[in-house]
């Protein structure tokens, strides 16, 4: 069963920041390219919830599914996906989230 999903402010902030970024250093076509791949993996995490990996030894409730150099992080909400953040794999996943 498909549901929604819905970002949260900080998830938000990352993924307009990772257009800026994107644009910024590889041009417009590249960031329109690389976030619509990211919307992409939001609409198959509605499609199949469980496609993520648990995370309950750092969060409970919540899972991880990887998108190119990204990481989705995202929690089960009755009929509804909350999309928690969105970080690059370089970053420190344990302090921001």
């Amino acid at each position: 069963m498909r549901v929604n999903y819905r970002l949260l402010p900080k998830a938000e902030s990352d993924y307009f920041s990772i257009y800026a970024y994107t644009y910024e250093n590889f041009g417009e076509q590249q960031a329109e390219k690389y976030t619509r791949g990211l919307l992409d993996s939001f609409t198959l995490i509605t499609e199949h919830p469980h496609i993520g990996r648990s995370i309950n030894d750092i969060r409970t409730g919540y899972f991880r599914h990887a998108y190119e150099g990204h990481v989705i992080y995202y929690k089960l909400k009755q009929n509804e996906v909350l999309i928690i953040r969105v970080l690059a794999n370089r970053q420190d996943h344990q302090k921001y989230i």
